[in-house]
């Protein structure tokens, strides 16, 4: 949360004193920044989604961004709106389980270990083409831990073959049932780029 902070300080600072509209838009140039060099696309129009849910969620957070609150205080104020997101890959059933271990593993080596899942219904392991492995990051909006988290799943997408990209969906979007089909929206806001996927 504390990246979090920095990231929102940035973007308030950038906007000056200006509107809700300016604010938004330079937190999505602040995330593409700090993102694209880190080799994750940022989607603009999904991204300009998860701000306006993030602000709709929590509408104090512009008063607070312009009010120059501490960083400790915002971190507080932060952590109150959902920002979980999620790195998902999807592999064959037969190779599901051990490939999340092999992540998850993976992940504990480097402290990145915070939550992830995949199906538990043993039905799902059967017929199906493709499979999830959901990884979580606690917050969409801290660059160097998203980034690290995608760095560590893609290392271990490359080990076990699997080729399919890496994409990033917010929990808002899960909780407004933004999926793929249901929505003129992408259901992610960021895809990693590595050598496998481009």
């Amino acid at each position: 949360m504390e990246e979090t902070a920095e990231v929102l300080q940035e973007a308030a600072r950038l906007a000056g004193s200006s509107s809700l509209n300016s604010l938004k838009e330079k937190l999505l140039i602040v995330i593409k920044n700090a993102m694209e060099h880190r080799n994750i696309l940022v989607l603009e129009n999904e991204f300009r989604l998860f701000i306006d849910l993030i602000f709709k969620k929590g509408p104090k957070l512009f008063n607070l961004l312009t009010s120059n609150i501490n960083k400790e205080d915002l971190m507080v104020s932060a952590t109150n709106i959902n920002l979980v997101g999620k790195w998902i890959i999807f592999t064959k059933p037969s190779m599901c389980p051990q490939a999340f271990i092999t992540i998850v593993n993976m992940l504990e080596e480097k402290g990145l270990a915070y939550s992830g899942k995949i199906p538990s219904n043993r039905d799902a392991y059967i017929g199906h083409g493709e499979l999830p492995i959901i990884i979580y990051v606690p917050s969409a909006l801290a660059p160097s831990m998203v980034s690290d988290v995608a760095k560590v799943v893609d290392t271990a997408r490359s080990m076990l073959g699997i080729s399919g990209p890496l994409k990033f969906k917010p929990d808002l979007f899960t909780y407004e049932g933004i999926y793929s089909g249901t929505s003129s929206y992408k259901p992610y806001i960021y895809i990693y780029r590595s050598n496998t996927t481009l």
